[in-house]
């Protein structure tokens, strides 16, 4: 996300947005688009937020009075009770919405329950949804894994693209009160009008014999782990045959990334779409509209498992891709460090001539704010790249843009323009002449070590040490025991004492405006991959180049312990799911709008970089 707004309207802004939210039903569920977050591999069907009989509450503690009664699972199991602990205990007070009940409890068929926080407080068979534990759906069904075509001594490689489906008119996410014209398709935000270039998918299967990896360029601002399920269902829905009655089942192998523009369509994220979170930049939730990103996905990935047949593949990091700061330079003035690497990775038909290429590199994509559609900086590279590649071999060769630790980084090239559409172009020059040497003295290899790990990551206030070993993440009416928004948001100098948990001022505190648990903000998912030598990371937000660079200096140092000599690591950003800002505790506490952006305090970016630490030793052991 941008420095868009000024930070004294924007804390304004908030403070009256944050009033009104009090005040409101957040109860209701606005209409038949809204639907709750949701993962295959926990057996979540994307439902109705409100809807369900069989519900339960978690292990959050007890009501007080009465007698109790043993063997229950859900609340539907007791007569004008409430199941807590497998026991039946007498329910709270009358409410109509979650905001009428004592804080710490949540609304449900018209009584204050105790809440569920996480899935972990639910029964194996269900998962918490709004403060109630939910049962799987009975429709969830069980579509079979892929079969694999490759070998570890030969790999195979599948290439996908497809256009984006989306109406002309939708809201462009990113920037927080973005003005447009009013269309059918915006809300929240303003419209777009027209479209730069062309919004498409593009998909990379690598097919090793014993694993498979579903690599998916998203021509999005961000991911979520909500879209990622939507995209599993379709490509179940585009695969069913005889042979698979059910589809395949590709979740555990997607790993999502966005390349992240400002500019591109919106509406896709349902961050408690009945309220008006929106407007801070994302454009209201629209089912239909994200339905329309899933299909568009899952044709390309269904077309790149269609495409698989034997390749070679090979890799390169470079450390200082851009010395002089032409291309991207650092935003953050409280944190000098800039992630100035950059990866090539080669796809090769078997006779040394290229299929497709991979990107990595850290850039924001935010010289345009207009209401045009289109990549910005990340694709003026990727676009520029692709050309090049093709017009150098003679038939298409297509590039796949993957963002990395940018989250302090913004474009540059206005050392040669000062017109916004000149900068993307420039960018894109300007990286080809550093990226495009590096491609071709690339060696690929038909043999490759290829492994996986996708590991769900639950967040609660006690899991990044509040309360514990780090004290209170707290505002004037408590712990935000549910998450606070906008905290820290002066930004702090050098010379100036860094903000303390003390006195975080979060002018949005999660459990005061909402009332309930958002399930976004609990639970996340991170990936590990290894391709022989390189390891790669995700982490699910926009991490700082500091955040992201620990990480890779973990996973090497850890690979090199364990005999993998020459070893190298790069974190994809945006990927997987979205989490807001990850920045280092030293960093968050220099406060300032990076900081003031991510739900849960100085101790999310570390930890989420622990989990996807964790999730490469386990690759690696």
């Amino acid at each position: 996300m941008p420095k868009n707004l000024p930070l004294t309207p924007l804390s304004l802004f908030v403070t009256i947005f944050s009033l009104i939210l009090i005040s409101c039903d957040h109860s209701s569920t606005p209409s038949n688009e809204v639907i709750a977050g949701a993962s295959l591999d926990e057996g979540i069907e994307a439902g109705n937020s409100t809807g369900g009989q069989n519900v339960m509450s978690g292990d959050e503690g007890g009501m007080s009075g009465g007698d109790t009664i043993s063997g229950c699972q859900w609340h539907s199991d007791c007569e004008d009770a409430q199941c807590i602990d497998g026991e039946c205990q007498p329910l709270g007070e009358a409410c109509q919405f979650s905001n009428l009940c004592p804080l710490g409890e949540v609304c449900h068929e018209g009584y204050c329950v105790v809440p569920c926080i996480t899935d972990r407080d639910c029964p194996e068979e269900g998962h918490c949804l709004r403060g109630v534990c939910q049962p799987y759906p009975d429709e969830l069904f069980s579509p079979q894994p892929l079969e694999l075509m490759g070998t570890p001594e030969q790999v195979y490689v599948g290439v996908g693209m497809a256009p984006l489906v989306f109406p002309v008119g939708v809201s462009p996410a990113g920037f927080g009160g973005r003005a447009g014209r009013r269309t059918p398709y915006n809300q929240s935000l303003g419209g777009s009008e027209s479209v730069i270039e062309r919004q498409d998918v593009r998909v990379i299967v690598i097919d090793q014999g014993e694993e498979l990896l579903v690599l998916v360029r998203l021509p999005l601002a961000w991911s979520t782990d909500f879209l990622r399920t939507l995209i599993a269902r379709k490509v179940s829905e585009l695969t069913r045959d005889d042979t698979h009655p059910q589809g395949i089942n590709v979740l555990d192998k997607l790993v999502i990334f966005a390349t992240h523009s400002h500019s591109h369509p919106g509406r896709f994220w349902n961050l408690v779409p009945e309220l008006p979170f929106g407007v801070l930049g994302f454009g209201t939730y629209s089912h239909s509209i994200t339905l329309g990103y899933a299909q568009s996905t899952a044709e390309a990935v269904v077309q790149a498992i269609n495409d698989r047949s034997p390749a070679r593949l090979g890799w390169s990091l470079i450390d200082e891709a851009d010395p002089e700061k032409r291309i991207h330079s650092n935003r953050r003035p409280t944190n000098d460090v800039l992630d100035d690497r950059l990866l090539a990775i080669r796809f090769d038909d078997l006779d040394g001539s290229p299929r497709a290429a991979l990107i990595g590199f850290g850039i924001h994509g935010t010289h345009l704010m207009t209401p045009q559609l289109t990549g910005d900086a990340p694709a003026g590279i990727e676009r520029t790249i692709t050309n090049r590649l093709s017009q150098r071999y003679g038939y298409p060769v297509p590039a796949l843009f993957a963002n990395g630790n940018a989250g302090n980084i913004s474009p540059r090239g206005d050392h040669l323009t000062q017109n916004s559409l000149g900068h993307i172009q420039t960018l894109g020059e300007l990286l080809a002449d550093v990226y495009l040497p590096q491609f071709e003295d690339i060696e690929t290899d038909a043999q490759l070590t290829l492994k996986h790990r996708t590991t769900r990551v639950e967040m609660r206030y006690e899991s990044f040490g509040y309360g514990d070993v780090y004290g209170d993440f707290a505002g004037g009416d408590g712990p935000f025991q549910l998450g606070g928004l906008q905290c820290v948001i002066a930004e702090r100098g050098p010379e100036e004492m860094p903000h303390t948990l003390e006195e975080p001022g979060c002018l949005m505190d999660i459990q005061l405006i909402v009332h309930e648990p958002v399930a976004q903000l609990h639970k996340t998912v991170v990936s590990a991959i290894q391709l022989d030598q390189l390891l790669l990371t995700t982490l699910p937000g926009e991490p700082t180049s500091s955040l992201g660079l620990n990480l890779a200096t973990s996973v090497e140092d850890e690979a090199v312990s364990r005999g993998l000599e020459g070893a190298r690591s790069f974190n994809f950003g945006y990927a997987q799911d979205h989490q807001f800002y990850l920045l280092e505790p030293d960093d968050w506490f220099r406060g300032g709008y990076e900081a003031s952006l991510n739900a849960w305090g100085p101790y999310l970016g570390r930890y989420l970089a622990e989990a996807s630490l964790e999730a490469a030793i386990a690759l690696l052991d």
